[in-house]
């Protein structure tokens, strides 16, 4: 089975296997990201066809300063944040079923502390929450963050800064109001 490597050689010399294997190695896990970011199945299908057209006709001028992936994850992320404002969808958050329950669980081991977490996300603006995503969930560096977002890597170190305390102030909060409201209870 060729590699990633031999894929982009592949697909600079305009060889469908591979585009192919480009495809085969990435077309899941962007799905997975273009519902998150939709919440539209059908427009995510759409982006993704979009992404991989945009992809294979610049692949000539991939140059390997960024991995495949993040190149790929930022043509998708802007397809998608495009055709979001195309159809001026009111609400933009991302699906917050499964992503919520993975991100949480690196945040907090009990059920209490994640659903603290999956409110405190809701809480966050869309940048905020797609960055901590991004890092937490999609395990990208504050530089491929940057390189997706158009944003300069200081500017996403700082707004990951202020997101995680947002998140810690609503957590603390809550918990500080549940204690307060079980001594409460106990007194009585």
């Amino acid at each position: 089975m060729m590699n990633e490597q031999e894929a982009i050689i592949l697909a600079k010399e305009g060889r469908r296997e591979g585009f192919a294997r480009i495809y085969e190695l990435f077309a899941g896990y962007l799905f997975t990201v273009a519902i998150r970011i939709l919440n539209d199945r059908s427009l995510a299908e759409d982006v993704l066809q979009e992404t991989f057209e945009a992809a294979f006709k610049a692949i000539g001028g991939f140059e390997g300063k960024s991995r495949l992936k993040t190149w790929l994850y930022t043509i998708l992320y802007r397809t998608a944040i495009h055709k979001r404002s195309e159809r001026k969808a009111e609400n933009t958050l991302l699906n917050e079923s499964s992503e919520l329950h993975e991100c949480t669980s690196s945040f907090a081991d009990n059920v209490e502390r994640k659903l603290l977490v999956e409110e405190a996300l809701k809480i966050l603006d869309q940048r905020e929450k797609s960055m901590i995503l991004m890092y937490y969930r999609d395990d990208l560096s504050c530089c491929e963050i940057a390189q997706v977002t158009d944003c300069s890597e200081s500017n996403v170190k700082i707004i990951l800064f202020r997101a995680r305390k947002k998140i810690e102030q609503i957590i603390l909060g809550a918990e500080s109001e549940l204690s307060d409201s079980l001594s409460i209870g106990g007194k009585k």
